[in-house]
């Protein structure tokens, strides 16, 4: 997919749809304030490493007053016979839900009607691709909720990223881009960060001074917000794309009305053993509580508790001198990224439940 060398233009907006309450205000002073509100909506695809080589995070970018024109022609379309009550991909190529009504051909066809809506607008396609190979020694249940320990973390962050520079560098001064992304349990932790990151004091990394046009990031329902449909259609698209290497209709209306920015998002070279690491850390802080329940429970003799002890320390003493070995390698690559950084904290935390502090 090509990637985006056109800058983003900003139309001319009347005042009170971009600061409302600033409609009292003279002309002289409502023109030194105004600002362009921009809103992201992303959706997400091939989510299982099972399944699929790597996860698509996609959508749109645009200012408000486009997103109502566009919202009203896709409801349009819609709603034009053979007519659904929402777009849901899964639900399309599946001929399940809203499209269990449709043959193959009809089902194609709506899609192709959609993607012609989104190409009259000045909306612009935005799309991520996270190889889930860095994520394979990750253990869902020792790293459950842990930020920066998963494929979505890094989509999400690479997507919020890249829209913020590309907002900051060319749009106009004051400019704000709000961000909405599909509704699902990883969403609330990168949300947190967001807010974090965005209240953060320290703006020396180009990364923070990024977030001075960061507005808010929420959920939303892809079957009541139509913006998030039309992620879900561009992020469908893509992952088929990418799986099947021919590029679809749909998405072919899509990209050659404006080219797509899409990039692969790098992971730190460090991750993979950082998650393996992880994931010992969470076998032996499981095993020390165990043995601690079992010489409490006093129904074992003491020279089987000695023998799993001795064991258990010697495996201690090899996993702490890994850990210590990785994060000086980080430390030393001089790379700043605030999901490691997120991520080695809560190794750190671990590693102390197990050791103590040093």
């Amino acid at each position: 997919m090509p990637l985006l060398k056109n800058k983003f233009v900003a139309p001319k907006l009347g005042i009170s749809r971009t600061i409302p309450h600033l409609c009292g205000m003279p002309r002289r002073l409502r023109e030194k304030r105004r600002l362009m509100i921009f809103r992201t909506f992303v959706d997400e695809s091939a989510l299982d490493p099972s399944k699929d080589d790597a996860l698509i995070m996609a959508g749109f970018v645009g200012e408000l007053s486009e997103w109502e024109r566009v919202s009203d022609a896709w409801d349009e379309c819609l709603r034009h016979h053979p007519s659904v009550e929402y777009f849901k991909f899964k639900e399309a190529t599946s001929l399940s839900g809203e499209f269990w009504k449709f043959d193959r051909s009809s089902a194609d066809a709506k899609m192709v009607a959609l993607a012609e809506v989104i190409a009259r607008f000045r909306i612009q396609g935005i799309c991520v691709t996270v190889p889930h190979a860095s994520f394979a020694n990750r253990d869902s249940k020792s790293a459950k909720g842990m930020m920066g320990s998963r494929a979505y973390d890094y989509g999400f962050f690479s997507l919020v990223f890249r829209v913020l520079r590309q907002i900051r560098e060319h749009a106009s001064m004051g400019s704000r881009v709000d961000f909405v992304f599909d509704r699902r349990p990883e969403l609330r932790s990168c949300i947190e960060n967001f807010n974090a990151l965005k209240d953060a004091d320290d703006l020396e990394s180009p990364l923070l001074e990024d977030f001075q046009v960061a507005g808010e990031c929420f959920p939303g329902d892809d079957k009541d917000i139509l913006a998030l449909q039309m992620a879900d259609l561009l992020a469908g698209q893509s992952s088929s794309t990418l799986k099947d290497g021919v590029t679809a209709k749909a998405l072919q209306i899509i990209t050659d009305a404006k080219p797509l920015m899409h990039w692969v998002c790098h992971i730190p070279s460090l991750t993979p053993a950082l998650l393996e690491s992880q994931k010992i850390s969470g076998e032996l802080y499981a095993s020390v509580m165990d043995l601690i329940r079992r010489a409490y429970g006093d129904k074992e003799s003491g020279p089987t508790l000695n023998s799993d002890l001795k064991e258990l320390t010697l495996e201690q003493e090899w996993h702490k001198a890994k850990v210590l070995q990785l994060i000086k390698s980080y430390e030393r690559s001089g790379v700043k990224n605030p999901l490691t950084d997120n991520f080695l904290k809560t190794i750190n935390a671990i590693r102390a439940k197990i050791y103590g502090k040093d």
